[in-house]
């Protein structure tokens, strides 16, 4: 699913893949950020060319 530019993907129940694309961070749907490819500058944001995975 697209919104915007953020681009997700649901690897199994319960659990969410998050890429920013596009200029500006974007804001993450509601979860806990398990793990982020780079250190997220603000929380519940998403920088651009960073993804994070998700419990839901």
């Amino acid at each position: 699913m697209e919104a915007g530019n953020l681009l997700t993907c649901e690897r199994s129940p319960g659990f969410l893949v998050a890429l920013a694309r596009g200029s500006e961070p974007v804001k993450l749907p509601p979860g806990v950020v398990l793990f982020s490819a780079f250190p997220l500058e603000k929380e519940g944001w998403l920088q651009p060319d960073n993804a994070v995975w998700l419990r839901l």
